[in-house]
């Protein structure tokens, strides 16, 4: 093989190695924006968190669940934390159902950390505060946990 010839292989590799890494950075991006975008939208509109929310239930997001982790535990608690948020019953109905699906996948020790810490947090704001009304913030988590059948921890 001629110098020119190992020269333009050389150069030919080197293309296509960073072309092919451009590719992977570029699908790495869309696939985090995709994320941030969708963590924002469980912190939006009750009408953003209904669809996503409902979205959850399809297989197309199972198989997103069981290769991505970091977005898995994301959808979970953001629906977490919009549950233990949101007014509106429609909302809820679909949140519960979301996370219940998302239990019924095997992600049940997902959803229980992600309760339990949500819990303990008002709890403790709770007592350190003793806000009025907020009791009733610890008892919906508290049911949804029943609910889920999750093992709760200390009582409001």
């Amino acid at each position: 093989m001629e110098l020119k010839d190992k020269v333009t292989l050389i150069i030919s590799t080197l293309a296509f190695t960073l072309s092919a890494a451009n590719f992977a950075y570029s699908r790495f991006q869309e696939s985090k924006a995709s994320r941030d975008s969708l963590v924002k939208a469980l912190q939006g509109e009750k009408e953003a968190v209904a669809y996503v929310a409902y979205k959850v239930r399809s297989e197309k997001w199972h198989q997103k669940f069981k290769r991505k982790d970091d977005f898995r535990k994301d959808v979970i608690t953001a629906l977490c934390l919009a549950w233990s948020l949101e007014s509106s019953d429609r909302t809820k109905s679909l949140i519960f159902d979301a996370l219940s699906k998302m239990a019924s996948l095997g992600y049940k020790n997902d959803v229980s950390a992600t309760l339990l810490d949500i819990q303990e947090q008002f709890t403790n704001y709770n007592d350190q505060f003793k806000p009025t009304n907020f009791k009733e913030r610890l008892n919906t988590v508290k049911k949804l946990m029943d609910q889920l059948d999750i093992k709760t921890g200390a009582t409001p």
